[in-house]
């Protein structure tokens, strides 16, 4: 489900939209295998919420080497709490409650 979000969005970064690609070269169809493979692993990771659409933002600066658009300490934060929430409901599936 995320990786169809994935492929079929639009994306705007600094002013330009990337249309989905064509996957007709080797760097295209890897790259789309590697997205692929991280939003299957991501779709069983238990996180819930997550956007697409800022995903591929964080992917993007990482790659073009841009400066976070949020702070780090934000990012750690916003991270140990999606963290734990998957916790609290694999601990609930499980039986275990708290």
């Amino acid at each position: 489900m995320l990786s169809h979000a994935f492929i079929l969005m639009f994306i705007t970064q600094k002013g330009t939209t990337m249309a989905t690609p064509t996957f007709d070269t080797i760097e295209a169809q890897a790259s789309y295998g590697i997205g692929l493979q991280v939003g299957q692993q991501l779709s069983e990771s238990g996180l819930q919420g997550l956007l697409p659409e800022a995903l591929v933002a964080g992917i993007a600066d990482a790659l073009e080497g841009n400066q976070p658009q949020v702070p780090v300490e934000a990012v750690h934060r916003a991270l140990r709490e999606i963290h734990e929430r998957a916790d609290a409901v694999r601990r609930e599936r499980s039986g275990h409650g708290r």
